[in-house]
């Protein structure tokens, strides 16, 4: 009987002490809600008085109406200024030199402009054409059915580079 009696006073003790927590909790959370409502006050205050000096302004803010041939215009001069000087195509082909911009080629190719095919280049000794193997990277699978497939990787065979 009195191990019924202790058990019923520690759940007794334990449940009074979880409510002196819960009073705490709430007694918190009351102190923010406080501090929320002067501190919104004040800023209502704060802005009242702005408006009385004029220095805010009632008009709600509208965001300027963009027409795609504005943009056009603001960009074209840009574009001029990036395009490098002598790539520009003879003047008899009829072209003006603001339409010839030349693409950048990638470091690891180079243009073939025989084939018009790229070739495969070391980017680290740019080394070309068959010192270039391709390998299987054993470490990315692509696909497994109708047998294992897996990516291709590049190996330079002068400089052992692998890209």
């Amino acid at each position: 009987m009195e191990d019924i009696l202790s058990d019923w006073e520690d759940r007794i003790n334990f449940l009074s002490d979880h409510i002196v927590e819960l009073e705490s909790q709430l007694q918190y959370y009351q102190n923010l809600v406080s501090e929320k409502d002067t501190l919104i006050n004040s800023l209502v205050e704060e802005n009242n008085y702005l408006k009385l000096q004029g220095i805010v302004n009632e008009q709600p803010i509208s965001m300027p109406s963009v027409s795609p041939q504005n943009l056009q215009y603001e960009i074209a001069p840009q574009i001029n200024n990036i395009s490098p000087p002598n790539l520009h195509p003879p003047p008899d082909v009829g072209i003006s030199p603001e339409q010839s911009i030349v693409p950048s080629v990638p470091v690891d190719y180079a243009l073939n402009f025989d084939t018009g095919l790229r070739k495969r280049q070391c980017p680290k000794c740019g080394a070309q054409g068959f010192a270039i193997k391709e390998v299987d990277d054993k470490s990315r699978l692509i696909s497994y059915l109708p047998h294992r497939i897996y990516a291709k990787k590049r190996v330079c065979i002068k400089c052992r580079n692998e890209f």
